[in-house]
């Protein structure tokens, strides 16, 4: 049988029949790095009832991997990346067998009745130019006929059709913008998350170092108890001897009794702070925390950082933050829908082609034969469709894409504008938290050196108890203002990496990779 007679027309049937290799392999997993540290935890809480001690990065780990919101929204780019592989399908062949059995009877009294059965593969193609080429195979045998003379004849007919667009739907442009818009939504939905797991991780960081704030607050608060606790026997001992009046033991048993409150109070809110953090990072209540990081007061130059200058920190923001890169990509979008609605009210104009293979015989073989050794038919034509009736409602939607577009500049503008006062905010309140660290410090220093020296004079009957008791509130309330000053030097300086967009390269973490295991983000 010769078949490739019209090698050309038959290449067309094989691409066009043949189903194209759609990529449905499933993506890949979540990041190792974050699955390592979720299955770390898992057999860390199933192993005993000793508390988690984590540092903040492995707290971070986990809160990728198990934090609610961030699941669902991982859950969601799994629908995102169908959406995303389905646009890329729209190149790909379709293709379609019809089976088809008909009898016929024609009107009138001699009616002829006639039974026929049919074959009819058929392949359609887009073409990123706004062409459609269309192959139409039909095989139809003729299996009985009451018409005289009328033996069972086949019948085959191959059709190729190509239509382009010269105006209207044509071009690259055109013809490739489903798949553009599809890639620039897919685009917004990335940085979405993006945006969604750098806002999680600063409140995670927050919760994290208001742990630690409360933590060193009850060690605090145990300290201060301590101290009056001896205070008061060291006064005791002082009535007893004879060097102290009775009197002088009252202010210690006031100072002993609220030491006893605030503790009290401290350890309430230090529970509050790890059912914040535990919520936020996806761990199941009654697990217990314990924050391997700490702040040394110390080593306050430990805690610095370099400040960048403004122009600099505004270019990172610039390029790195997601907020500020979707108001581009929405750009993109509404100069996309300008360009369509531009398109749309232009004629259009066609050409067209066709090419036709046919054989007839009374063998269906034969037929199939005699269809592609025969000279093919074929035709060529220009088709004119001039648009009628809509034209306001057409030029309505080009206005309303020009107006999207100039809003969506506009607001980027204003984003911009919006994100230069926040990372200016943010460098002034880097540089104020870090001169309020300075002197705290300084604070500490000074309550340190006049708790001595007042303990001193106490020693040689120079001070009272009051006096003592008053200077070591002081210093109580000095170590406190320290760590309460490292802890807010500390959470500017996220505030400055949220604003700049580097949450992420701060901690060296990544966004897990898409998934389409739903079972790893459901209970």
């Amino acid at each position: 049988m010769r078949l490739f007679k019209h090698p050309a027309l038959f290449s067309c049937l094989l691409v066009l029949v043949t189903p194209a290799a759609a990529d449905l392999g499933n993506p890949s997993d979540p990041d190792r790095v974050v699955a390592a540290a979720d299955s770390a935890i898992e057999s860390r809480m199933r192993s005993g009832s000793a508390p988690l001690r984590l540092t903040l990065r492995e707290t971070l780990q986990v809160a990728l991997a198990r934090n609610p919101s961030l699941r669902g929204a991982y859950l969601g780019r799994v629908v995102d990346r169908a959406n995303l592989d389905l646009a890329n399908q729209a190149f790909h062949p379709r293709s379609a067998v019809t089976l088809q059995a008909r009898e016929q009877r024609t009107a009138g009294a001699n009616g002829v009745r006639t039974r026929t059965a049919s074959v009819n593969p058929s392949a359609s193609l887009a073409l990123p130019t706004g062409a459609q080429a269309g192959l139409n195979w039909r095989i139809e045998r003729v299996l009985q006929s009451d018409a005289p003379d009328t033996a069972p004849d086949s019948a085959s007919a191959v059709t190729l059709d190509i239509t382009q667009p010269l105006l209207r739907g044509g071009g690259l442009e055109i013809g490739r913008a489903p798949v553009e818009r599809a890639h620039l939504n897919e685009e917004q939905n990335v940085l979405a998350l993006e945006s969604q797991v750098i806002s999680t991780l600063a409140q995670v960081i927050q919760a994290y170092r208001n742990l630690i704030l409360e933590n060193q607050r009850v060690e605090l608060a145990e300290l201060a108890l301590d101290r009056s606790r001896q205070e008061l026997e060291n006064r005791t001992e002082l009535v007893e001897r004879g060097r102290l009046a009775a009197a002088d033991l009252a202010p210690a048993r006031e100072s002993l009794a609220r030491q006893e409150l605030q503790q009290a109070q401290t350890q309430e809110r230090r529970d509050q702070a790890e059912l914040d953090l535990i919520r936020l990072i996806g761990l199941e209540p009654g697990v217990e925390i314990e924050p391997r990081d700490a702040i040394d007061v110390h080593d306050i130059d430990g805690l610095l950082a370099d400040t960048p200058p403004l122009e600099s920190a505004m270019d990172t923001a610039l390029d790195r933050s997601p907020e500020f890169r979707q108001s581009l990509v929405t750009q993109r979008l509404t100069a996309l829908d300008r360009t369509l609605a531009e398109d749309a009210n232009r004629w259009q104009l066609d050409v067209t082609a066709s090419v036709e293979l046919r054989g007839d015989s009374p063998s269906t073989t034969r037929a199939i034969e005699r269809g592609f050794e025969e000279s093919p038919g074929h035709s060529l034509g220009l088709r004119l469709s001039i648009p009628w009736g809509d034209r306001h409602t057409r030029q309505q939607r080009l206005g309303a894409a020009r107006v999207e577009q100039r809003q969506a500049r506009l607001r980027t503008q204003e984003l911009r504008t919006s994100i230069r006062i926040e990372v200016e905010r943010a460098l002034g309140a880097l540089e104020s938290r870090r001169n309020q660290l300075h002197l705290a410090e300084q604070a500490l220093d000074l309550a340190q050196q006049a708790v001595a020296i007042e303990q001193e004079k106490l020693a040689v009957g120079r001070s009272s108890g009051f006096e003592v008791e008053s200077v070591e509130r002081q210093l109580r309330e000095a170590e406190q203002s320290l760590l309460d000053a490292a802890i807010n030097y500390q959470n500017a300086q996220t505030d400055l990496d949220r604003a700049m967009g580097i949450v992420l390269e701060r901690w060296d973490l990544a966004i897990p990779s898409r998934t389409t295991d739903t079972s790893a983000y459901i209970d």
